[in-house]
């Protein structure tokens, strides 16, 4: 089951080589949501810097449809499912809007690399996980949970962050809160009687808790301000975990950890 695709000649007309002495370099995406379907994205570098990390005409393709699950290219606050850029670039790194209506396992595979003059690496960076996947020789799966998430995967070359960070910082501002405006909630976790507390000024939406792998272990819409959870029924082994509070403000994150040591 695929999406809708651009044939070869329509995507030759967006991302054309007519005014390049070099061909197009072509990086080609597949997302394959929850239920199976595919997204299939394409990434274009322009040798002669004729394209740009914006928007640009004749480069760029706006994703037109509303599917229910679905993975594209972010270029301010639109998505698309073809992106020109300008040359390749090590440090650079490009960011991907998901959102999904069905919660479940996500995949990410690198379809094919087209006209480059040597091998590059490419990865799935998770900013909210800190974690970098090579998706080269084997494609990247993760459990997610349903939501709009945007700016939290990328698209990159290298997995040393010091090398990227600029680049993630800027595009992070993007969807950055003045601080003073902004009613962060309080997340607190009690190891001892294993229970996690969310307290907030804005009515509560959405509480999610999963492993790093993306394992939802709970999910409430408890519409309040306050909330205790008590996790002693539910298995989890020592280990890292995340909870996900959402508000009118926002999606709010933050790691604890859960040490059966003490229990």
């Amino acid at each position: 089951m695929v999406f809708s695709l651009l044939s070869h000649a329509e995507e030759k007309q967006i991302l054309n080589s007519t005014n390049s002495t070099n061909e197009i370099q072509r990086l080609r995406l597949d997302f394959v949501s929850p239920l199976g379907y595919t997204r299939h994205l394409l990434l274009g570098f322009t040798p002669d810097n004729a394209a740009s990390d914006d928007v640009d005409y004749g480069y760029d393709a706006l994703n037109i449809e509303n599917w229910p699950d679905d993975l594209n290219w972010r270029i301010g606050d639109d998505n698309y499912i073809i992106q020109g850029v300008g040359e390749f670039n090590v440090s650079k790194v490009y960011p991907f809007r998901m959102f999904l209506s069905n919660e479940g396992s996500v995949e990410f595979v690198l379809n094919s690399l087209e006209n480059f003059n040597s091998d590059i690496d490419v990865y799935i960076y998770d900013s909210l996980l800190g974690t970098f996947s090579g998706i080269n020789s084997n494609s990247f799966t993760i459990n997610m949970p349903t939501g709009e998430h945007i700016n939290r995967f990328f698209i990159t070359f290298t997995n040393q962050y010091n090398v990227i960070s600029n680049s993630i910082d800027s595009y992070q501002a993007q969807l950055s809160i003045p601080e003073h405006a902004l009613n962060k909630p309080q997340i607190q976790y009690y190891y001892q009687n294993q229970e996690l507390t969310v307290s907030s000024e804005n009515t509560i939406t959405g509480v999610h808790i999963y492993d790093l792998s993306g394992k939802v272990f709970y999910a409430i819409e408890p519409k309040k301000n306050n909330l205790t959870i008590s996790l002693i029924d539910f298995n989890m082994a020592s280990s890292v975990y995340i909870v996900k509070v959402q508000t009118q403000q926002g999606n709010f994150y933050k790691k604890f950890f859960v040490d059966k040591r003490f229990n």
